[in-house]
């Protein structure tokens, strides 16, 4: 798998980069694994991972009757990537306990709620 950001890129189990135009110099022999390279080349371009301050939200619990918009993330996301509790509509999917859960960006996902964070939707004080 290849993840580009900015003039550096992870392919093949390397470092690599942009050296002109669309050539790539490895700059890295690695070997690293995907997550490993991911970060790697955010930590080159200058992305520091901070963990999110969820202190403020409100843990959710769920049952059938849950149906809603709420704040929600992965339990153990990957490292790498972004797991900030996002707005998103959840609701029963099935009567083995799974939700369907859609972002607002427009992602879904039929999951179990042991996998998830779920938070009450903070409201705003003027």
């Amino acid at each position: 798998m290849r993840y580009n950001l900015g003039d550096y890129r992870y392919d093949n189990f390397k470092i690599y980069r942009k050296w002109w135009w669309f050539f790539y110099l490895c700059i890295d022999e690695g070997p690293y694994p995907y997550i490993e390279g991911v970060v790697e080349v955010n930590r080159l371009c200058g992305i520091v991972e901070e963990p999110t301050d969820i202190s403020h939200l409100v843990e959710c619990d769920v049952d059938e009757n849950t149906k809603g918009s709420f704040l929600v993330n992965f339990k153990n996301g990957n490292p790498g990537f972004a797991n900030d509790p996002l707005p998103a509509y959840v609701e029963f999917y099935s009567s083995d306990g799974r939700l369907l859960v859609t972002w607002e960006n427009g992602w879904f996902c039929v999951i179990k709620p042991k996998y998830l964070n779920i938070y009450e939707v903070p409201c705003i004080k003027n």
